[in-house]
């Protein structure tokens, strides 16, 4: 059994999040919240009350019940945030347009020569010392190990390893990371 200790500002942080998450996939009254996470329902209103005003949550439908007061469904602000990916590949870049509700909105596919990959690469890495914040997917592994603080090893949509640039090429954890990065970094 493994047990964890949050103080009072993580665990707000933690419900915040597991609401979240479940609102990600379906709209769900403040009710049914506490009965699938186990909050009270006053912390899930103190919650949500806070997402609301913020604006990462808006209010839905009523949700009609037998009995009191009818329940309003709370849904994720689609608006509320996006976040820009930036895929690069060998011959190509893919740049799309994400909403917080997982809906892309822009997607393009550009080819690209290898002095405009350098270019692109460049500016990316002039972002990062520049202190941005940026989560790239890539194939090209040579510029993850020189410019990334934490890599990903994505394997069948999942995260398979995940750790600091010198351990993830240098020592390997998973057996899928070690094969695909003994057939990618041969040369």
């Amino acid at each position: 059994m493994r047990i964890i200790t949050l103080n009072a500002t993580e665990m707000k942080s933690f419900n915040r999040r597991r609401i979240l998450e479940h609102l990600r996939t379906q709209s769900t009254s403040r009710a049914e919240l506490s009965r699938i996470t186990g909050l009270t329902r006053s912390a899930i209103s103190l919650i949500a009350d806070g997402l609301l005003r913020d604006g990462i949550l808006c209010e839905g439908c009523e949700q009609g019940g037998r009995v009191g007061r009818k329940s309003v469904s709370l849904v994720i602000n689609p608006s509320a945030f996006y976040s820009i990916g930036l895929n690069i590949s060998p011959g190509d870049f893919t740049v799309g347009l994400v909403d917080f509700g997982g809906n892309v909105h822009k997607r393009i596919n550009q080819k690209l020569d290898p002095e405009m990959t350098a270019e692109v690469l460049e500016l990316i890495q002039e972002l990062a010392e520049a202190g941005q914040d940026i989560i790239l997917s890539t194939h090209e592994m040579g510029f993850a190990r020189a410019v990334a603080d934490q890599v990903a090893f994505v394997a069948a949509g999942k995260i398979e390893e995940m750790s600091p640039p010198a351990s993830l090429f240098g020592a390997p954890r998973s057996a899928l990371c070690q094969r695909f990065l003994s057939r990618v970094m041969r040369y």
